[in-house]
């Protein structure tokens, strides 16, 4: 039930300060950075979102970052192609077929490669591949493409390539943050702020108005906008599998409001107050706002660990600075795919298992007491382990009253079992998904979307919410054991 009524008083608070949101913002300027990697599939559509937004606030320069590990990782893929055309040879169901080889091609090109070439000879197949492969172009050539044309329409988005093969998504943020800022002298630097977006972004349209309004108080040093994952609802596959992506969409929802606004909200009051114990809350890597001279003084986002987001925001908590949530949501999209799903929480879920290492990284840079350092790791580790625990107490919630029945419970108390059972998973995954959609603020797509599969696919999806995070701690054993050095993933489409 308490995530019910957190889910209302952030929709109440989104509501209400949406309305009354305050503040001269001429002073601020935005710069947003936009990391990419095998984006084929979605560049043109994200890129056209970010052009209307920017409009809305003219002067802001969008960074679309590219990189060169995609160049590598397509060469190395090339050894893929034989075992690609020998499943699509021998009838494996695409659906299959676009889960294991995804990162090879786009999703929907290999739907459409394992459906029309099924059953075909080997030869046919692997030649129809290697066509498919070799026609893809980069994402770097499509992002130099499209900005080009965007400039010509007198919008000013710059593509950027980050040259190293290795790094990660938070080295090409910094990689083009600090080339941007590396063209301004000390005083041009004033009142820039760097904005943080993925392929999966889509801004609401206030979003810019909303942030510059935020970020012209003085003390206002980080901007956070929260997300709902329920952008590609409507694009789900049909289904149980289907039903539960769309449920772990309206789950992942629920945590924003029921967790991710209240705590940053917590937060931001407390650091503004100046009392110790500022608790902890987290920035999330899509809709994060730093202030320039914050940005420099960090040395852009931590790269010494797995996840930036979560390492930037416990900095920022040992340091006491606010982080202030906008009332204004964006919305992204979920997997759609449990393959997926379980694969994008696995990645979450280092965070959690590195809150030692954010004790280390924090002490290296001075920032916080050790005693509030391991106070915020304690607070994040029994959230981690809270994490791992959802499932199966879930799992547990849902059999109690047939338990009940076999230790020999009466009819009647078999029913009360249940009834309590049914009260529990209502309250818990039911009323908060309900409340989001019938009063999520206009113009997100919510209520539209609430449909009778995305609701009865919100518990199966709820008995498999801690697989990720069990299957991190699977995949940091294995490495620790064989040697293997662990590298940063990627959500598919």
């Amino acid at each position: 039930m308490g995530g019910a009524v957190r889910t209302a008083e952030s929709l109440a608070w989104l509501s209400a300060s949406a309305a009354d949101e305050p503040g001269e913002a001429g002073e601020v300027r935005l710069v947003l950075v936009l990391p990419l990697l095998r984006e084929q599939a979605v560049i043109a559509e994200v890129l056209a979102h970010f052009e209307k937004t920017m409009a809305a606030r003219p002067g802001t320069v969008l960074l679309v970052v590219t990189t060169a590990r995609e160049e590598a990782e397509r060469a190395e893929s090339r050894s893929q192609l034989p075992g690609l055309a020998r499943a699509v040879s021998a009838g494996v169901p695409s659906g299959r077929v676009a889960s294991r080889f995804v990162g090879l091609l786009p999703r929907e090109q290999l739907l459409a490669l394992a459906g029309e070439f099924s059953r075909r000879p080997y030869g046919e197949c692997r030649e129809r591949v290697r066509q498919a492969v070799d026609a893809l172009p980069s994402t770097a050539e499509l992002a130099s493409q499209l900005c080009a044309r965007a400039r010509g329409r007198g919008v000013d988005v710059r593509h950027l390539h980050y040259p190293h093969t290795g790094g990660a998504m938070a080295h090409q943020v910094n990689y083009a943050a600090d080339s941007f800022l590396g063209e301004l002298g000390p005083e041009e630097r004033a009142g820039w702020w760097i904005g943080l977006y993925n392929a999966d972004s889509r801004p609401h349209p206030d979003t810019l108005a909303a942030v510059a309004a935020r970020a012209a108080a003085p003390e206002a040093r980080i901007v956070q906008q929260s997300a709902l994952f329920t952008g590609n609802l409507a694009q789900m596959p049909p289904g149980m599998a289907g039903a539960t992506a769309a449920g772990a969409a309206w789950l992942q929802s629920r945590w924003t409001l029921a967790r991710e606004i209240p705590r940053l909200r917590r937060q931001a009051a407390a650091a503004r107050s100046g009392r110790r114990g500022v608790p902890l809350a987290h920035c999330v890597g899509h809709g994060l706002f730093v202030r320039a001279d914050q940005w420099s003084a960090w040395g852009g986002l931590p790269t010494e660990l797995m996840n930036e987001d979560l390492a930037a925001g416990f900095l920022a908590c040992a340091a006491g600075v606010p982080i202030d949530p906008v009332p204004v949501l964006e919305i992204g999209d979920s997997p759609s795919t449990l393959r997926a799903l379980v694969r994008q929480q696995s990645q979450w879920f280092w965070s959690y298992a590195q809150y030692p290492a954010m004790v280390r990284l924090a002490a290296a840079r001075d920032v916080g007491t050790p005693a509030v350092r391991w106070r915020l790791a304690a607070t994040g580790l029994v959230r981690g382990a809270l994490w791992l625990g959802q499932s199966p107490a879930v799992a547990a919630t849902v059999v109690l009253p047939w338990l009940h029945r076999r230790a020999g419970g009466s009819p009647r108390s078999t029913v009360a079992a249940a009834c309590g059972s049914a009260l529990a998973l209502g309250s818990y995954l039911a009323l908060p998904a309900r409340a989001l959609a019938a009063r999520a603020p206009s113009g997100n797509g919510t209520s539209r979307t609430w449909r009778w599969r995305a609701g009865a696919g919100m518990v199966p999806a709820a008995l498999l919410f801690s697989a990720g995070p069990w299957h991190c701690l699977a995949r940091a054993a294995w490495c620790r054991l064989s040697g293997r050095a662990v590298r940063h993933g990627k959500t598919e489409r």
